[in-house]
Formats: structure tokens, sequence, C-alpha cells
């Protein structure tokens, strides 16, 4: 008696769906190993390094006005 269901032989590693899932797990990897990277380095953009630099600059004009120098 033949039964007909799934051959499972396609999702082994050598089989057409296991080459292409394979395939997949190779690239959403490497995009995971590049996301990780970008996250770790510190790789701001210009106008974030400006917006950073204009929030320090802000901040210490604050805290000068709070605590004048006693210039005499």
């Amino acid at each position: 008696m033949y039964t007909f269901g799934f051959n499972f032989e396609y999702l082994s590693p050598t089989g057409s769906i296991g080459i292409i899932i394979i395939i997949t797990g190779i690239i959403f990897s490497v995009l995971m190993g590049i996301v990780f990277y970008k996250v770790n380095n510190d790789s701001d953009s210009l106008h974030d390094r400006e917006r950073k630099q204009a929030a320090k600059d802000a901040q210490k004009k604050k805290i000068a006005r709070l605590y004048p120098s006693k210039k005499n």
C-alpha cells in the first residue's frame, strides 16, 4: 500500500527546500551580525553628533548661569 504524504526528504540539507532554508539562515545571520556591529560601534550621524554637542553646550550655559564665577 502506497501512502501519499509529505516527503521529508525535501527538508534535508541536500533537498530543495533544505537548501533554501540554509541560505535564508545564512543571510539572516549575516544581517544580525551587521546590526549588532552597527549598534556596538559609535556610528552616530552628523546630525546626531551636532544635536548632542548643542545639548552639551546648552547644559554648560545653564550650569554657568546657576553657578557664576566670582571674578572681581
